[in-house]
Parts: C-alpha cells; structure tokens; sequence
C-alpha cells in the first residue's frame, strides 16, 4: 500500500466517524469513547498484575486510559490532526510490518488502551478481530 492509498483510508475512517457522530446526536447515543478513569475511577484503589503479551479480540477493547477524545466508541478518528501517524499504521500494517504489541489494562472482561489506539483504530477499521497485546490486568487493591 502507498501513502495515497494509507491516507484515502483514513478519510474513510474519518467520515465514518463524522456521520457516526451526527446519526448518534440524532438519537442522542453518547459517542464517546469511555475512559478507564471513568469506568473505575482512582487507579490507587487497583493493584497491577503483569499478564504479558497475550492476544485479544478487539471486540473486548472498551476504551482508553488517556486518548479517548481522539477516537470515537468505535475507534474511528475524530480528528484531522490523526491522518498522518493513522495513515503511517495503516501503511506499516498492510506491508506486513510487525508492530509492537499494543499496552492495556484489563478490568474485567474489558481492555483500555494505555498505548496503541492508533493500532486498535487501523485494526478495527481492516476488520481484524484480535491484536497482539501487553496487558496489565487491575485487581481490586485487597484481592
């Protein structure tokens, strides 16, 4: 794939993205993509256990520790600012560069994405079903 063709795809994300925003205003379904923080609130109240690199549906990928604003529920791109790093993941993926795994936390039978959201967006958006992942599962703080 080449870059026109990376960057043709991200426009497609992208409108995605916008008509999926102005059908979720009309129905008045909250588009954002949830946040770790909100969903669990003080990370303190948590103790990390190192899970290692496991592979995991994307379908289980709830949300994001800190980009959530950039992507939308579906991790389509919100912004126009994301075209050039999306559309060099979408390009290393389709050339078959082995990226590294994306980092989360798992809470639950969910996971938020700490590092890769890029990835996770590309991923999704090629319809792929799992990723490579290094997962940090939370555990309440007295288990």
């Amino acid at each position: 794939m080449d870059q026109m063709q990376a960057t043709s795809q991200f426009q497609a994300a992208y409108s995605s993205a916008r008509r999926a925003a102005f059908f979720d205003a009309i129905r008045r379904r909250a588009a954002d993509l949830p946040t770790l923080e909100a969903t669990c609130g003080d990370l303190g109240r948590y103790r990390q256990a190192p899970r290692g690199v496991q592979t995991i549906a994307l379908a289980q990928i709830a949300g994001s520790e800190g980009r959530a604003h950039e992507f939308d529920r579906n991790f389509l791109p919100r912004a126009t600012y994301l075209k050039e790093r999306w559309s060099r993941v979408a390009q290393a993926m389709s050339d078959g560069v082995r990226l590294p795994p994306i980092q989360v936390y798992k809470l639950g039978e969910h996971y938020y994405v700490c590092d890769g959201n890029h990835r996770v967006s590309v991923a999704r958006h090629r319809g792929q079903d799992q990723i490579e992942a290094n997962v940090t599962e939370l555990l309440p703080a007295g288990a």
